[in-house]
């Protein structure tokens, strides 16, 4: 079995091309409190810890997606519905593939 590897808290990842690359995109989460549109588009950081989110620390930036306001909220289950986690964790996921997908087809990872 391969050894896990982690990072060192201290070296989080920061990548400023893919915070940036989020204006004027569409929402990739579509939760149920979506807004649609471009206008409040945010690279929404992941809000599990396996990503390096800890506290008041965000996850690395390599571990995010597209949100609108309002799914960036949802997220963070600072809208204070009843979503499972676990609703939360697959709909994160499905937002982040397609996201990182983005990045790749924009030439913002290579």
């Amino acid at each position: 079995m391969p050894a896990k590897v982690y990072l060192a808290k201290d070296e989080r990842y920061v990548n400023q091309k893919i915070l940036d690359s989020a204006n004027g995109k569409h929402c990739t989460v579509n939760g149920p409190t979506c807004i649609g549109g471009t206008e409040t588009t945010v690279w929404c950081h992941s809000p599990f810890a396996q990503h390096g989110k800890a506290g008041s620390r965000k996850s690395h930036d390599c571990f995010g997606c597209y949100g609108c306001r309002a799914c960036h909220d949802w997220l963070d289950a600072r809208d204070n519905s009843r979503a499972a986690g676990r609703v939360r964790y697959w709909r994160f996921v499905d937002a982040q593939a397609k996201s990182l997908l983005i990045l790749l087809r924009e030439g913002v990872l290579t």
